[in-house]
Order: C-alpha cells, then structure tokens, then sequence
C-alpha cells in the first residue's frame, strides 16, 4: 500500500474512530473538540489539529508518518495533505451526534460515521478505534 492511502485511512480513523449518561458540559466538549479538529485541518493548522486528538491518535499518525519521513503528527498531517489527502478533509463535518459517554470514554455519530473519544488530562480527544 502506498504512503497517501495509508495516511488519508489513518486521518479518516484519527477522526471517525471508534454507554451512559452523560453532561451536557462533558457534550459540549466533545462537540467543541470536534469542530476545532476540522476547522484546524481546513485551515491547515495542523498543530491545533494534532491538540484536539488523543495521545494514541497522535502516535498512530506520527507512526504512518515515518512512511512520508514526517517527524510528529502535524508534520504527518501536513504530508499527508500535500499528498492530496485534501479531498477527503473537505469532506469532513464538524457535528457529533447520539454522544453516549461512559468514563473516560465517549462514541458519538460524525454524519455515517461512528466517532470514539477519551477524556486525557481533563480534557476530551478524538481517539482511535479502540
């Protein structure tokens, strides 16, 4: 597999990875980390996009970087743009819906697709496919 599909699939995982009650402060976090990722990577902020995900996101796209000899995870988000990931990052929404929080961790809907979150340090992150 080439470089571009791998890190096109890992930044579509990054953000639409994968119960209880939950507050609507913990909602309205979630909500806010969701459109500041997509907002940070339309604007091409890659190191504001890279805050808004958790700590295993981060080293998952650090790590398909080393494919592309990018050295972080906005390094790799950069890349991956120039790359032509571009297209699918215009496809990205900013809405999370049906956000069930149970812990530390939260799922929600991002349009079709399924969303996981993690509260790290107080604050909640897009992660990964657990």
């Amino acid at each position: 597999m080439t470089p571009r599909p791998v890190l096109v699939a890992l930044i579509a995982t990054a953000f639409a990875a994968g119960c209880g009650s939950s507050s609507s402060s913990d909602e309205d976090q979630i909500k806010e980390t969701t459109k500041t990722l997509v907002s940070s990577m339309k604007s091409e902020d890659w190191g504001a996009a890279c805050d808004t995900l958790s700590k295993r996101a981060q080293d998952q796209l650090k790590e398909a970087g080393a494919q592309i000899k990018a050295k972080d995870c906005a390094d790799t988000l950069k890349k991956a743009a120039a790359l032509g990931a571009n297209e699918e990052l215009d496809k990205l929404e900013d809405d999370v819906t049906d956000i069930k929080i149970n812990g530390n961790k939260a799922t929600g809907k991002n349009g079709n697709e399924s969303a996981n979150f993690i509260k790290e340090n107080g604050e909640w992150k897009i992660d990964v496919d657990s």
